[in-house]
């Protein structure tokens, strides 16, 4: 197929949108599936904001899953919270949106 017409190529996507209206899409510059980050290049080159969100220390990690737990008034366990705190793949956050 043509690669104006892939999915990752964003065609199905409207350049414009109501002032109303606010549309979020997350994409990776790159991955092993679509090594040319063809999507982040897209979004980029239709001159969309861009927030960048870089990996999470383990700080950061420790307040998040406190702060999930919180909204179902519970606490994790300290040695569960370190585990998750330790695992290098949750520098990650969209892993760590999944693992939760």
């Amino acid at each position: 197929g043509d690669a104006e017409s892939t999915p990752h190529s964003l065609y199905w996507l409207p350049a414009e949108f109501p002032s109303s209206m606010r549309v979020v899409v997350s994409t990776l510059s790159q991955c092993r599936e679509y090594p040319t980050g063809e999507t982040a290049r897209v979004l980029l080159a239709r001159g969309y904001p861009q927030v960048v969100v870089e990996p999470l220390e383990q700080e950061d990690v420790r307040g998040l899953v406190s702060d999930l737990f919180a909204l179902n008034f519970k606490r994790p366990d300290q040695a569960l919270l370190e585990t998750i705190a330790a695992a290098p793949q949750v520098s990650n956050p969209m892993f760590l949106t999944v693992l939760l």
